[in-house]
């Protein structure tokens, strides 16, 4: 049996993304975003809860993420979970991220009247890239 690694996220970035480039000049770029979860306590309080998940996205969509995304836009994200290693002095440290495939632009937070839109201009909505790897 064949198994899973696709991940469905929906939340805030938390900072405005890290633009880079590979050695190969391929665009990368990193960010962090916000999933909030709620639930009830066994003594019955309401406890609210943030997740801070690092995403990193490459090549067109990378670009779209640079060009058009800000701290506290919502995004709707598909990707899969993907661990880096580094190490230095002799430690290994373990990095757990969503590797972006697609990108979903749902606007800025809400404002009083309602309005998520970022701007005027023609910003795609959506953003898949077939990834060279």
């Amino acid at each position: 049996m064949k198994s899973v690694n696709t991940v469905f996220l929906l939340g805030y970035l938390g900072a405005d993304p890290v633009s880079n480039q590979t050695k190969s000049g391929f665009s990368v770029s990193n960010f962090s975003i916000a999933c909030d979860e709620s639930y009830k306590s066994e003594k019955g309080d309401l406890v609210e809860k943030v997740e801070w998940i690092n995403c990193s996205a490459f090549g067109k969509v990378a670009d779209v993420t640079n060009k058009y995304l800000k701290k506290g836009d919502r995004v709707h994200i598909r990707g899969k979970i993907k661990t880096d290693v580094a190490e230095k002095d002799g430690e290994k440290k373990y990095y757990t991220k969503v590797k972006i495939e697609e990108l979903l632009m749902l606007g800025g937070k809400k404002n009083g009247s309602g309005d998520t839109s970022q701007t005027e201009e023609n910003i795609p909505a959506a953003v898949n890239d077939d990834l060279p790897f």
